[in-house]
Order: structure tokens, then sequence, then C-alpha cells
């Protein structure tokens, strides 16, 4: 009986963590109140995206107010979108944006993929296998 609460035990933590490691990985800023989000860099802030969050987007506004041009980018985990294309809208005004979608790896901007994580748990794995041969 202890063996099958501990197999139980070991397949719930092995969902959590391969929900965890398969779960894609944004960044998510706003250039309006942080300055790292126009040009990634360590401090840019990430999230591990919703289960509906298939993907990451990219927005960049170029608009005209205050009589000066002015640039904002956001990124953030996206539910909707085309992977791999930009559309541009364009509004009155001056303002246009293009929001840019992909999901072919973490934070589709340059960092990290999903050899880490995968690698992550298969180490989980092959530990949850050791501790239940002891």
């Amino acid at each position: 009986m202890k063996t099958a609460q501990q197999v139980i035990a070991c397949l719930f933590l092995l969902v959590l963590i391969i929900k965890e490691g398969l779960s894609l990985k944004c960044y998510s800023c706003n250039s309006f109140k942080d300055d790292d989000c126009e040009t990634i860099r360590a401090t840019t802030p990430e999230v591990t995206c919703s289960a509906n969050q298939t993907m990451c987007r990219k927005v960049e506004q170029h608009m005209y107010y205050n009589k000066e041009d002015h640039v904002r980018v956001f990124r953030q985990c996206a539910t909707s979108g085309t992977p791999g294309d930009c559309d541009t809208r364009t509004g009155t005004y001056r303002f246009k944006a293009w929001y840019c979608h992909c999901n072919d790896r973490e934070h589709c901007n340059g960092s990290g993929n999903l050899i880490a994580p995968l690698m992550l748990t298969v180490a989980m794995i092959v530990a949850s296998l050791g501790l239940m041969k002891l």
C-alpha cells in the first residue's frame, strides 16, 4: 500500500513539473514604466504564461502628442495572433502600431529556449525513479 501512495505522489509531482517545464515564458513589460522593455536586458521582467496563453506578443507603438514623437513597447503573453507574423495598424493623428506574435521559443526576443526546462523535467523523472527504488 505504501508503494502505491509513493507512486501516486511521484506522478502528481511529475505532472506539476511537466506543466511548469512546458509552459511558455515571455517578457512582460511596458516601456512607459520600464526602460528595460525597449531593449531586453537581464533585468527585463518575465512571466510564465497560463495554459491558454500559447504565444508571446511584442507591440511597438509610434505616436505623436505634445508636439513630440513617442515610441512605446509592450511585451506580454498572448492568447490570439498568428505566430511569426506582425500586423500593422494605423490610427488617427500619426499613430502606428506593430503587433508581432511568436511561440517558437521562450522569450521570443532571443534569450532562453525549451531545452533547459525539458532537461530539468528529465532530471526530476530520473530522481523520482531513484527515490522509488529506496
